[in-house]
């Protein structure tokens, strides 16, 4: 594999040389702006060929953005880290720790966790902790590689597969978020969906983990059913698949006070609900795929059993609590998923709130509009 190394020169020399060991330690063939010696071209257009050259980016950003282009106002890592982007290279990141950024560097560390496409994030802060950071985030890469190829409309259909059924009790709005992992492969087979002690320590943390999904002390049941882990309870319900798809079924309306006495959605109760689900589905992940062979997630959340209710957010239902908008469509079911579907797992772990916040958009255009 060939992997081009992304970052600024000077004052980064050891860095650069620490991640190029790591990549020539696994066989790779490294490319370096260093190593190009003379070129006829200028020396940003002949990094940006090396990109499109390569399978694979290391990003290095440190404290400095780099002396920037005067047409393009950019640096050239930053124009590197653009070319990755639009040709689709994998993007391997490392964000130095310990150290205070220019302003643009950190607008640019900013931009670079934002992008949900292909970047995936590691820190250091030193040079011998970079080479170890890169030996093991090759090793993933290598594994998941060897699944093979994302294919979109399997992980689509998997992601409706995994939000279908559920319906609310006496007819009350359940709200279901869904993770499935790719590429495709098991990552917990059929002896180890009945084993007896791992569904223990599951169901503990759905019900006691520090991002518990279940109710403490509601009767719960816990069993292996058509290829996936249930974990169910009267009003909530977490499956757990062969495949590594999680489902978290719970209700819609948080318990309603003397200020929820209408019935309404509630915007926040959403959105707070979507984000705490997606912190159980990682944390679970984490715990069944520890390598991150599963290098891709796709989430989608659906509300079901909606009928007539209204949706406001908490501003709105205090200024006047004695009434609510209707819903006149009474919809059964509305579902949202983001797009592009396929994002890397730590993108997605680190975007969290912003990802919960962009499916409950979805979620209440749908159902308002």
């Amino acid at each position: 594999m060939k992997i081009f190394i992304s970052s600024v020169i000077r004052g980064f020399e050891e860095e650069r040389s620490a991640a190029a060991r790591a990549a020539k330690a696994l066989d790779h063939t490294v490319l370096r702006s260093e190593d190009f010696g003379a070129i006829a071209s200028s020396a940003q257009r002949a990094c940006r060929a090396a990109v499109r050259d390569a399978d694979l980016v290391i990003l290095i950003m440190g404290a400095a953005y780099g002396l920037k282009d005067p047409v393009t106002g950019k640096s050239p890592t930053h124009e590197e880290f653009e070319e990755a982007q639009q040709t689709g290279r994998d993007v391997l990141v490392f964000v130095q720790q310990g150290v205070q950024r220019e302003p643009d560097q950190d607008a640019f560390v900013r931009e670079v966790r934002e992008w949900a496409a292909g970047a995936n994030t590691g820190s250091f802060r030193d040079a011998d902790m970079l080479r170890d950071s890169v030996t093991q985030a090759l090793s993933r890469h290598e594994r998941t590689r060897s699944a093979g190829p994302i294919d979109l409309a399997e992980i689509a259909g998997r992601l409706e597969a995994a939000m279908a059924g559920q319906r609310g009790r006496s007819g009350s709005p359940v709200l279901c978020v869904a993770l499935v992992g790719a590429p495709r492969q098991v990552v917990l087979t059929a002896g180890q969906l009945e084993d007896g002690t791992l569904q223990a320590e599951l169901e503990r943390e759905a019900l006691y983990g520090a991002t518990a999904v279940l109710e403490r002390g509601a009767r719960t049941r816990t069993a292996a059913e058509r290829g996936a882990l249930v974990i169910a309870q009267e009003d909530r319900r977490v499956t757990i698949d062969g495949l590594g798809a999680i489902a978290i079924w719970t209700p819609a309306q948080r318990p309603r006070d003397e200020r929820d006495w209408m019935p309404t959605l509630i915007d926040e109760d959403v959105r707070d609900a979507i984000a705490h689900a997606l912190r159980y589905g990682h944390a679970t992940l984490d715990r069944l795929d520890p390598y991150e062979r599963l290098a891709d997630i796709a989430v989608g959340a659906t509300i079901r059993d909606l009928g007539h209710l209204g949706w406001r957010t908490r501003a709105e239902r205090d200024r006047s609590p004695n009434t609510t908008p209707m819903n006149m469509r009474g919809q059964e079911t509305v579902s949202a998923r983001l797009e592009p579907l396929s994002r890397k797992r730590p993108a997605v772990r680190q975007q969290g709130d912003d990802i919960a916040r962009d499916l409950t958009a979805i979620l209440r255009r749908a159902a308002t509009e």
